[in-house]
């Protein structure tokens, strides 16, 4: 008997070790092209350098409004289909408050990074611009280093999209939250729509060189909303698991439905 149970051991043995790679196999068969990370924090610091611009008339001229801020920075913590952005303003010299004006600004951004769909919604609040062709307009600015602001202009801009994703195979995520590894190339359309409310206040008052602040006789206040469809194109190069490119072009047509109005003080 001991010699039967002795020979019968290593079939046991080899029996056991089978079921255990059976039970093992996962339900989910996973992505080769897609690697997952949603059960990590990920942590980005976020540099850009885009400034709100608009053109408005003085003096039967056009003026070149812009804030004083060229590069704005922020962090983005990423889990699972959640991404949230939190904006920081940067600090200005004494010069340039003196030349330019301050501005305020604050900056909040939400995406929700599902399978096949995204959504990300902004919230973006500037106070205080300056005129950048200040040199234009004689009649109120006869310094060439000074810049005419408008202390108290103000901008309220809420822009949301949406976009659907046709190629499971490609990673939004790996792009846009780095919570996904894309592991081989791959490309994708992705048609969208973004939708935008904005107003433009706080037009009535300037601030010259001397620190005065005069109030304007005409002025305008504007508010809007506009909505563009698109239908971009993603493709991520992959050359190995740490290196990869993303290039993407994400064409679109709008409409934009705006409200202008005057005003005049006595």
């Amino acid at each position: 008997m001991f010699i039967i149970l002795f020979l019968l051991f290593p079939l046991l043995i080899f029996s056991q070790e089978i079921n255990s790679e059976k039970d093992s196999i996962p339900k989910a068969i996973k992505n080769p092209y897609i690697e997952n990370h949603h059960k990590q924090l990920n942590i980005k610091f976020d540099v850009t350098n885009d400034r709100i611009n608009y053109g408005i008339s003085i003096e039967d001229k056009k003026a070149t409004i812009r804030t004083n801020l060229k590069t704005s920075y922020g962090f983005v913590f990423s889990y699972k289909f959640v991404s949230v952005r939190l904006g920081v303003r940067p600090s200005l010299s004494d010069n340039e408050k003196k030349n330019k004006g301050e501005t305020d600004i604050f900056r909040f951004r939400i995406k929700l990074l599902f399978d096949n769909w995204t959504h990300s919604l902004e919230y973006n609040y500037r106070r205080g611009f300056y005129i950048e062709n200040s040199q234009d307009f004689p009649l109120i600015n006869n310094n060439t280093n000074f810049n005419v602001q408008f202390p108290h202009l103000t901008t309220n801009i809420f822009t949301g999209t949406s976009q659907y994703k046709l190629n499971k195979n490609f990673s939004f995520k790996a792009i846009q939250s780095n919570t996904e590894i894309q592991l081989k190339s791959a490309g994708t359309f992705m048609p969208g729509i973004s939708y935008t409310y904005y107003d433009v206040t706080g037009a009535d008052k300037i601030k010259n060189e001397d620190s005065e602040i005069i109030q304007r006789e005409k002025y305008s206040d504007y508010n809007g909303f506009s909505i563009i469809l698109s239908a971009g194109y993603y493709y991520t190069y992959v050359l190995n698991k740490y290196w990869y490119a993303n290039l993407f072009a994400n064409p679109g047509v709008g409409i934009d439905f705006y409200k202008t109005t005057f005003l005049y003080s006595y």
